[in-house]
C-alpha cells in the first residue's frame, strides 16, 4: 500500500510496496517512483485527482515471469491523498495460465494411442480382420495402447492424490527390469536410433509399479522424440539400498537456460517441438517425488541428454 498527495510524494508505503517497487527506501516526502518501463506508475496516480475520478485498475506485466495489479483508490474531498494498493499476481497468473494450457496438454498426452487405436479400428473395418496375421497385429496395437491410456489416466489421478494426500501409493517390489523392457516395448525410436536396456534381472526397486513405468516412459519417449541418431540407453545400477537408472540419447542436447526449467509445467524450449516439454517431465518430476526417489537432468548443446532417477532398492528375495 503506497498513499501520495496531490504533488506525488509519498505519505506512506508498507515494506511490501517498497518491495514491489524496488526500492529499498521510500520515505514521507519522496517522489513516487517509475519502477516500470512502458507503465507510468506517476500517471496512473495524477488521474486519482481528478473530478470524480473512479476506481482505476491497472495490470503491469514484466518480462514473462512477473505480473502485477495496480488498484488506485481516488482522493475523496476534503482529503488530498490518493491510495494505491499493489500486488503481485505472478504466482496466480501462472496457476491460471497452467490451468488453461492443462487441457490442451492433457490432450496432446492422449492423442497419440487415441490416434492409433482409431487407426486400427479403420484398418479392420476395412479388411484387415479377415486376413488372420493383420488382425492380430492391429488387435495388438489396441491392446498396447489402450494399457498405455490406463496407465497414463492411473497415473495422473494416483500422482494428484498424492500430493494432496488424499491417498498412499501402494509401494511393493517390482523386478526394475521386467518394467524398463515393457517402457521401451510402447516407444518406437526413430529409424536408426538404437534402444536399449542394461539391467540386471538383481535390481528390484520399492515402488508404485504403474506410476514408476509412466515416468519411465515419458523420459524415454522423450529422448526418442529428439534423438535423430546414435543411441538411446537405459541402465540401472544399485548403490546399496539405491536403485540408480540412467536415461542417456546422442540427442542435440539442451541449453543451460533451458534446463534449469525443463520440469517446469507446460514448459517449451526454444526450438523444440511445440509438444515437448510440457505435461510430460513435470508428471515425471512429480512422480518421482512421489515414489521417494530424485530426478535430474545432465545435458549440453551437441552433446546429448542424461536423465538421472534415483528409487529404493530393495532385496530381490522380496519379490512376491
Amino acid at each position: 500500500v503506497v498513499t501520495v498527495d496531490r504533488n506525488l510524494r509519498v505519505e506512506f508505503s508498507n515494506p511490501e510496496a517498497r518491495w514491489l517497487l524496488g526500492v529499498e527506501g521510500l520515505d514521507e516526502g519522496d517522489a513516487l517512483p517509475e519502477p516500470w518501463p512502458g507503465f507510468s506508475l506517476r500517471d496512473f496516480a495524477t488521474e486519482l485527482f481528478e473530478a470524480e475520478a473512479p476506481v482505476s485498475e491497472a495490470r503491469v506485466e514484466i518480462g514473462d515471469e512477473r505480473a502485477y495489479s495496480i488498484v488506485g483508490i481516488p482522493a475523496p474531498a476534503p482529503m488530498q491523498q490518493a491510495i494505491l494498493v499493489l500486488t503481485d499476481v505472478s504466482e496466480r497468473e501462472r496457476r491460471e495460465r497452467a490451468e488453461r494450457e492443462f487441457v490442451a496438454n492433457a490432450a496432446h498426452e492422449l492423442r497419440t494411442p487415441l490416434t492409433t487405436i482409431r487407426g486400427a479400428v479403420d484398418a479392420l473395418q476395412a479388411g484387415a480382420k479377415e486376413v488372420p496375421r493383420d488382425r492380430e497385429r492391429f488387435l495388438d496395437h489396441i491392446d498396447r495402447e489402450s494399457a498405455r491410456l490406463s496407465r497414463l489416466a492411473y497415473a495422473l489421478l494416483a500422482l494428484a492424490r498424492a500430493q494432496t494426500g488424499q491417498q498412499a501409493l501402494q509401494l511393493r517390489p517390482v523386478k526394475l527390469q521386467e518394467l524398463l523392457q515393457d517402457v521401451v516395448a510402447g516407444v518406437q525410436p526413430q529409424a536408426g536410433v538404437e534402444l536399449r536396456v542394461l539391467c540386471s534381472p538383481s535390481v528390484v526397486v520399492l515402488t508404485d509399479r504403474d506410476l514408476a513405468q509412466q515416468a519411465f516412459f515419458n523420459l524415454v519417449q522423450n529422448a526418442a522424440s529428439h534423438t535423430h541418431e546414435g543411441r538411446i540407453t537405459i541402465r540401472a545400477v544399485t548403490h546399496g539400498d539405491v536403485a540408480e537408472i540412467e536415461v542417456e540419447d546422442t540427442g542435440p542436447g539442451i541449453a543451460p537456460e533451458e534446463r534449469v526449467r525443463i520440469f517446469d509445467r507446460f514448459f517449451r524450449g526454444n526450438g523444440r517441438s511445440p509438444h515437448g516439454f510440457g505435461l510430460g517431465l513435470a508428471i515425471v518430476q512429480q512422480a518421482v517425488r512421489a515414489l521417494s526417489g530424485t530426478v535430474e537432468i545432465e545435458s549440453a548443446p551437441g552433446r546429448g541428454t542424461t536423465a538421472r532417477v534415483t528409487l529404493p532398492a530393495v532385496a530381490v528375495q522380496k519379490v512376491s
